[in-house]
């Protein structure tokens, strides 16, 4: 399977970033290594010298080990160009709807008020009477 540009850009930068981690960790562990690798030999220098112990003390405390620089990663991801995106057209919409003619609603007289109660009144024999 294929990895996008964007997976690819993700494991560069966790692996630069692996690599600065364990970088900081080795300048870490290397500067106690070095003094207990050289505490003996300084120990005899210091009781073998001539010179007091503490000024022996003192020149290898101005001793100054550059900085150790290392390079930035320079990552370069290549992306492929998109195609340009198509232009869509505005929509346009005519709509002509004909006018509607609703017709006029006419009820007839036998289904007024007057109707309604005399036919309950066949139906329920109630009689109601309108005058």
């Amino acid at each position: 399977m294929d990895k996008t540009p964007l997976q690819l850009a993700k494991e560069a930068l966790d692996s630069v970033l692996a690599q600065k981690k364990q970088n900081q960790e080795l300048i870490k562990s290397l500067g106690p290594a070095i003094i207990d690798t050289l505490k003996p030999i300084l120990n005899e220098i210091a009781a073998n010298s001539r010179i007091p112990k503490d000024e022996v003390l003192r020149a290898i405390s101005n001793i100054k080990i550059p900085d150790i620089n290392i390079p930035e990663p320079n990552i370069t991801v290549n992306t492929p160009d998109f195609p340009a995106f198509p232009k869509i057209p505005e929509p346009k919409v005519t709509v002509n709807v004909p006018p509607i003619k609703i017709p006029e609603i006419k009820m007839p007289d036998e289904m007024d008020i007057k109707g309604w109660v005399q036919l309950q009144e066949l139906i329920w024999g109630i009689p109601c009477r309108f005058n």
